[in-house]
């Protein structure tokens, strides 16, 4: 893939964040303490998917023991998340595990003999608790970054950020604790290095405005000559609501309005560029469109006042000066919650910070890592398996549809309402 970037000359290659978290959690995988203690579990762990009697035995002393009827989960190389998962799964099931291992019935197995006698002993059992700790930052900035639901792009580099700070290594660590954060720390110590990268990431990471606060001085001043030489559209305006104190002679004059087409649609009349004629709050214009006249009130009918007043037209104000007002605007804004999507936010806020949401396209629209289009492939492969090989091209490319965008508790409802 980097080959591939580098021949069409891509400038920035980002990589999968999840991989990258992937290949440091490995290298604490790798270790010799941590390796035994794993091995020893699978072993556990086999033994109950295996044998039927374990496994109902394993059922019996956890609705003894009043614990969660959760079965035991084994892990996966490709997917270090599993390891994550087996260990905690394993500690959580500890007592009916050894229960199990120690009743009568299975006692007597070879195999279970063979387990006992390599069964993880107190010391590793710390050591698998230590490891747990340790981990979970990587597996929930791994849940976190992989989402498909909102953009993730902006907060690669906080995460990044957060998680050296986890691992820098402190004098009160044990051995084992320090073995495992150096070998993380090490290396994601190398990972988006590159200047350009950088670069736009801190700038995805302003225009996020759930980690805004988090980017650099540096980064808001990139974007701030990025917005600066963005073109002008006609649309953009800036709006000055104040009352009104001009006299009627010093009434702006009012754009014209094209004259509608008989035979289509009457046309909506266009903004005139405000940057350069000033800008009012409130325009009195006729429309295409039959409006209904507002009534006046009683009070305005005898004081003879106009409800509908012209403000006062200020000088126009210079694309620069409207760039720093808008990202003034946006910088002392609170920070979207967590649980928050950023792009329903700049959708709300489009026409408020009509520079900046046009950048917005052009960073959020990237994801941190490639773990949405690696479930459609999985997807793909559910549906396309053995029984099911003469489906059409077509055909599967609905059915993945489907599942991907398909809400059953939501959309069955609204198709069976409309039947």
């Amino acid at each position: 893939m980097k080959i591939a970037a580098q021949t069409a000359q891509i400038p920035i290659n980002i990589g999968c964040f999840a991989h990258t978290l992937h290949l440091a959690s490995g290298r604490a995988l790798d270790l010799k303490e941590v390796h035994q203690v794993l091995a020893k579990m699978r072993s556990v762990v086999s033994l109950m998917h295996r044998s039927t009697t374990a496994s109902a035995l394993l059922n019996k002393k956890q609705k003894m023991l009043q614990l969660p009827e959760n079965k035991l989960l084994i892990d996966v190389r490709t997917s270090w998340n599993s390891s994550y998962l087996m260990v905690e799964r394993f500690l959580e099931q500890q007592v009916t595990i050894l229960a199990t291992l120690t009743d009568d019935t299975i006692r007597k197995q070879p195999e279970a003999k063979l387990i006992q006698a390599n069964c993880v002993l107190p010391n590793e059992v710390r050591h698998c608790e230590d490891f747990l700790s340790l981990m979970e930052p990587l597996y929930q900035a791994t849940v976190s970054l992989s989402a498909d639901h909102y953009p993730t792009v902006g907060l690669m580099l906080p995460v990044l950020k957060k998680l050296k700070g986890v691992y820098l290594p402190e004098d009160s660590d044990t051995p084992f604790k320090q073995k495992i954060k150096q070998a993380i720390l090490k290396d994601l110590e190398k990972r988006y290095l590159g200047e350009n990268l950088v670069e736009y990431l801190e700038e995805a990471t302003v225009l996020d405005p759930r980690v805004k606060g988090k980017a650099p001085p540096a980064a808001w001043e990139r974007l701030r000559d990025k917005l600066i030489a963005l073109p002008v559209k006609q649309e953009l305006m800036h709006v000055k609501s104040e009352p009104a104190e001009s006299s009627a002679s010093d009434e702006p004059a009012l754009p014209q309005l094209p004259k509608p087409h008989a035979s289509s649609q009457p046309e909506l009349p266009k903004v005139p560029d405000l940057l350069q004629t000033g800008v009012a709050t409130e325009i009195k214009t006729e429309t295409p469109y039959p409006v209904k006249q507002r009534k006046k009130s009683a009070l305005s009918f005898l004081l003879d006042d106009d409800e509908i007043q012209i403000s006062k037209v200020e000088p126009p104000l210079s694309k620069q000066e409207l760039v720093n007002k808008e990202i003034s605007i946006y910088r002392e804004e609170a920070k979207l919650g967590s649980r928050s999507n950023p792009l329903q936010y700049w959708k709300t806020n489009a026409l408020k910070f009509p520079f900046l949401s046009r950048l917005v396209k052009s960073y959020l629209c990237t994801q941190g890592s490639s773990v949405a289009s690696e479930r459609v492939f999985s997807t793909a492969g559910d549906i396309v398996t053995a029984t099911r090989s003469c489906l059409e091209p077509e055909h599967v490319d609905q059915l993945i549809f489907l599942k991907k965008n398909f809400n059953e508790a939501k959309d069955m409802a609204i198709i069976l309402h409309n039947m």
